[in-house]
């Protein structure tokens, strides 16, 4: 329910902020290096299929047919023509908040240590001072647990780390979001040139980061993308904040009036923030 019709939000959230560029819808493409692999993932495919997700597979010359760059050692497809790709997640979120204050909104970036509860609803005690709201959304990601614990709740939320590269080329090899379903690799085409990410890494909020994941992922888009030759890149890691269940965390809570959480979308976070945006927006106006 959260994820249906996200693509149009995000079509619709990127117009109305003026950067309607930022969300390409050219489909995605899953590639594999033979039908016994397609075959395994068998059961995935049937469950999307299930829930009103359509796909086609192709061959190896309707993987060429759209992405020309790809190795021959993929010669099986899936393709979901539907869905779409954030060519700059950066700007998209700049251009969001511009808006945002363009509206009349203010925006005050501050560490927030702990919240009370106040007479006029919340107090956010700060590094920098103590900020009032009638009410506060805590939406901080992975690092949400830490400000939940200070008014006596838990979740059990972790931190799923995820190594990201950035090719720095003029244009990248690729007009769609490529998986590498061997590598569980997910390529994508960005304005500044080619993204990879990927890989899972249980390590807490404070260890440091370990780069050789990132050098493995740009390794194995080299090698499904052998146009990319020597081509540069930058690293970098992010924390996907996770639930056991896969399911985040939206709306009140109800033994703390004013208080609601917007958390743990996992690996899906920017899919479903502009919904969840909407439907937050949507309860705390009594809609």
């Amino acid at each position: 329910a959260l994820h249906h019709g996200a693509i149009d939000s995000h079509l619709q959230l990127a117009a109305e902020v003026g950067a309607p560029e930022l969300v390409l819808r050219q489909g995605h493409l899953h590639l594999y290096r033979d039908t016994k692999a397609l075959e395994s993932d068998s059961a995935a495919w049937a469950l999307r299929r299930d829930h009103g997700i359509h796909f086609e597979r192709i061959d190896r010359a309707g993987i060429v047919e759209l992405e020309p760059g790809i190795d021959e050692a993929y010669q099986v497809g899936i393709f979901l023509a539907d869905h779409a790709t954030v060519t700059n997640p950066h700007r998209y979120v700049t251009r969001i908040a511009q808006a945002f204050v363009e509206r009349g909104g203010t925006i005050v970036r501050d560490s927030i240590t702990a919240l009370e509860p106040s007479s006029a609803g919340w107090t956010c005690m700060a590094t920098s001072g103590r900020h009032e709201a009638a009410a506060v959304v805590l939406a901080a990601g992975a690092w949400s647990l830490e400000v939940l614990r200070t008014v006596g709740l838990h979740a059990p939320l972790e931190t799923q780390r995820g190594y990201h590269v950035s090719f720095e080329v003029g244009r990248s090899p690729i007009s769609r979001t490529v998986v590498l379903t061997d590598r569980k690799v997910f390529m994508a085409p960005m304005e500044t040139g080619l993204r990879a990410g990927g890989t899972v890494e249980f390590g807490g909020l404070s260890r440091e980061p370990d780069f050789s994941r990132a050098d493995l992922l740009a390794g194995f888009a080299r090698e499904a993308l052998p146009g990319l030759g020597e081509a540069k890149y930058s690293v970098w890691m992010g924390h996907r904040p996770c639930m056991p269940d896969t399911l985040p965390r939206v709306g009140p809570v109800p033994e703390r009036p004013g208080l609601w959480l917007a958390f743990g979308h996992g690996h899906l976070g920017l899919t479903d923030s502009a919904n969840t945006g909407r439907l937050l927006a949507e309860l705390m106006l009594g809609d």
